[in-house]
This record gives C-alpha cells, structure tokens and sequence, in this order.
C-alpha cells in the first residue's frame, strides 16, 4: 500500500465512523445541527456511504459559509505590492499551514478589490479548482485567489469542526471523479455547495480529530520508509552491482593471502620503477596491493598499446564501404557491460592500411568511450573482420601478464569512473581524453588474488542477473 492510499484508508474510515469508537451517550449530530442552526439544513441528494446512526448527511452549505477569492488584474502594478500576502494554489502546504507566500497585493487592492474583506488567521482554506481539494490553514491575515475558498463553519465557537472538515475536505471534494453528481477536475459554487458531509456529533470529531492527528506521523515515517526501500527498488539490482564491483576495487570481497605476494612484484615486470607511486590514490586499498596508473598498464612501453580514433577529416562517410572489409566502432558499439552489435559500418582495407593505421584494434584490446558515457570500457570481440576505432573511442591493449577481466571490472568501478568523471570536459556533452585515462589509476593486487575476485565476481553478478530477470517477470 501506497502511502497515499494509506492517508486515504484513515481518512475513508474516520468519515464512516470506522477509526474510532461509536459512543452513543454523545449528543447526535441532530441534537448538534437544532443547537446551531435551529435544525434548517439541507441533506445531499445521494450519499456515498453508510454512517452510524447518530451521524447526520449534510451538504457543505448547509454547514459552512464559504468566500471565493480574487485575481487583480496582472497589467494593473497598482494592485501587486507587499501591503497584504496573496494566497496562490502553489502557496498551499498540503495539510499544512501558511505563514507566507510568494506574492502580495497593496492596500489599494485590499480596499478597492477586496473590500477590506480579509480571511483572518486561523481559516480554513481550500483549492477547487485544477488541483481540486489541496487544504492549508492561514497562519497570516491573507486575501486568496479565484480558484480558493475560505470556510467558515458555523458549528462550534472553537475549531474542532474547523479540523474535522481540514483532514476530510481532500477526498470529500474529489468525489466527483467516481459519483455523477459532481463531474470533472474543477468545482464551482454550486457544486461546492452540494458537497455531502459525513456529519459526526462534535465529541465524536474532537475523538476523530485526535485519532488522525496521532496516526499522520506515522504515515509520514511510513512514507519515509517507502520512499527509501521505493528508490532502492528502482536501483536493485544495478546498484547493487555497482556496489559489488566497488567492493571488489577495494580489496574488501575477498581474503587477502599471505601466499599470494605482494603487487609490487609485478612492478618490475610491467617495466614500472618501483619508486615510482602515484601521488594520490582514490581510495584506501589492501596492504600487499598497488596502485598503478593505467598508462603503466599497456602491453607495450611505446605508444602501441594506446590510440586515439581518426580524426574526423580522417574517417568521413566518404571513406566508408558497403563491403565488408574494416568494421568501425561507433561509441553505440561500446555497452555498458559489452559488445552491441549494432551500427554496422564498414571502411576499406586500403584506408586502413594508408590513413588510420594506428586505429586498429584487434579481438581482445579494450576500447574506452571519450563521451556519451565517457569512460564506458568494452573487450573487442571477434568480428570476423579487421577492426578499427570510430572517431570518439580509445584504444587500450592491456599487458597479457596481468588477468584481463579483472582490468575490466576496474575499468567499470567507481574507482576508475570517478576520476573520469572528476575531470571530463565539456558541459552538455561531457568527454574525456587518452592523456587523461592514461593518468588515471587503477588498483593492482597480486595476480592470484585478481583471479579469486574475477571468479567471485562472476558468480555474484550472473545472480545479480538473475535477481533482475525474476524482478522483470514479477512487474510484468
């Protein structure tokens, strides 16, 4: 249940006399009605439900004077000014009080327009119209617009019935989206005026006033609550995925052990000075770990192992080839998680070979999106074709001493992400560089340890998989 669909369940039951216990010692709500209005009342045409006996149907006129506001005209200045607050609908706290608002009219508008008459504090106020039945009190002296009522009720010196018509206008004044009698999203007088009113004897509203008052909070905890397990809903389970992978990056999903040596170890054969550490580190990472920065990381110590794609003059729609020779990676090639076949485009061996050919990538290199997301990494399968880059992708040849697809799962942790993100360019279209991912770190346990956390991460995230298919058939 919904919280909303809560607040309405409380409210439907205090109307039917369902929320608290019927006493019947009360005064009757037609003892009530003798007592105020000499018994001159009018009872509504149809009534939505039934109600204990010694409740009376009314219709909203019979038991409340109500006033419409007004608009000054927008052209006239001389109208809008800070003398008096102006109550618009985007004002209103639901169930809520109202201590200021966003506009205010000026003493000559309160004389001319409004006649000096002014809702005082403590009214009761009500949309009807668009947002049909949004309720606030006016903790201020306030004039309203056209599309607001004041009430006033004309039961009771003090304002137990004032907050007993404040938690049941809302639903009250939305039966016209379910009864015939009162059609559509917008309420005029007439209308207004045949509401029907569920009437109580005023012990019974002071009880049902309380009851409400102490199950709100609740609701609004529960509504809390909902809202917290409603967003981690919406990110299960992709965030838990996200998470898991962090977990990983951190040296915190599994055992760190002794017989595995130490990362540094694997300096020397990376052709990396050992000396050489990078200055800052994204986060805390197990003590036989090393953080290394990803230009370290390539196959090669030249600049075989990283590529920008073609310039844009270098790879034209005129360079392309309905023969299937060259397949270009477009960054809609580059998923999240992998390879998307899709886009298909193709350029010739012979531009490849005398234009662009730095920009060939072969099965098993990785390729690094500059944009749209950058720093979206893939492992370039087999095409059955030679591969070249697109214009806005990198190319990343990993060293073969180091596993693989643990580089991969770094590659999209928030480790590596977050720096990417830390310092993309551009504004609407963010992007980021090969300077830049070369500069970047990653963190580098020892090789027997990138094997356990590649196996556990495999095994979590195919559940992960599987949580979000069965989600998917559950929804459907």
């Amino acid at each position: 249940m919904t919280p909303q669909d809560l607040r309405e369940s409380i409210i439907y039951l205090a109307m039917q006399g369902k929320l608290t216990k019927q006493r019947y010692d009360d005064e009757t709500s037609k003892e009530l009605l003798r007592r105020y209005l000499d018994g001159k009342y009018d009872e509504p045409i149809d009534t939505p439900f039934e109600i204990p006996q010694n409740w009376s149907w009314v219709t909203f006129s019979s038991i409340v004077n109500f006033r419409m506001g007004k608009t000054p005209p927008r052209a006239e200045a001389k109208f809008w000014g800070t003398d008096k607050p102006w109550v618009s609908i985007a004002d209103m706290i639901p169930y809520g009080h109202i201590s200021k608002t966003k506009e205010g009219v000026t003493a000559l508008a309160a004389k001319e327009l409004f006649k000096e008459t002014i809702s005082p504090a403590g009214t009761l106020i009500m949309s009807f119209k668009l947002t049909v039945g949004r309720v606030s009190i006016l903790n201020v002296d306030a004039y309203h617009n056209e599309a607001i009522i004041s009430i006033y009720p004309k039961l009771g010196t003090d304002n137990v019935f004032r907050d007993y018509l404040y938690y049941l206008l809302p639903m009250i004044s939305t039966f016209g989206q379910i009864k015939s009698a009162i059609k559509g999203l917008t309420l005029n007088k007439g209308s207004i005026s045949k509401l029907p009113i569920p009437l109580p004897p005023q012990e019974e509203q002071k009880r049902i006033v309380e009851r409400i008052k102490k199950l709100m909070p609740l609701v609004d905890e529960y509504e809390r609550v909902w809202n917290r397990l409603n967003d981690l809903n919406e990110r299960f389970p992709d965030g838990l995925k996200k998470s898991i992978i962090q977990y990983a990056m951190e040296g915190r999903l599994t055992k760190q052990l002794s017989s595995d040596g130490d990362a540094k170890d694997l300096l020397p054969l990376l052709n990396i000075n050992p000396k050489v550490v990078p200055a800052e580190s994204p986060h805390d990472i197990p003590g036989n770990w090393q953080w290394v920065a990803i230009g370290n990381l390539g196959q090669t110590i030249d600049s075989d192992s990283f590529s920008d794609g073609p310039f844009g003059s270098n790879l034209k729609v005129e360079h392309q080839t309905k023969s299937k020779e060259v397949r270009i990676i477009q960054l809609s090639n580059i998923g999240e998680e992998g390879w998307k076949d899709k886009n298909v485009k193709y350029t010739t061996y012979q531009h490849l070979e005398t234009v662009i050919p730095r920009c060939e990538v072969h099965p098993g290199d990785f390729v690094i999106a500059k944009m749209m997301p950058a720093g979206r990494t893939i492992e370039v399968p087999d095409l059955g074709t030679r591969i070249c880059l697109g214009s806005d992708a990198m190319k990343f040849v990993p060293n073969c001493i180091l596993n693989k697809k643990f580089l991969l799962y770094a590659m999209r942790s928030q480790t590596f992400l977050g720096q990417v993100y830390g310092e993309v360019h551009g504004i609407t279209r963010v992007r980021t560089t090969l300077n830049g991912v070369k500069s970047y770190v990653l963190p580098i346990p020892p090789l027997a340890e990138q094997q356990r956390i590649v196996e556990t991460l495999d095994l979590l995230l195919a559940l992960c998989a599987d949580l979000n298919r069965t989600k998917g058939a559950l929804s459907q």
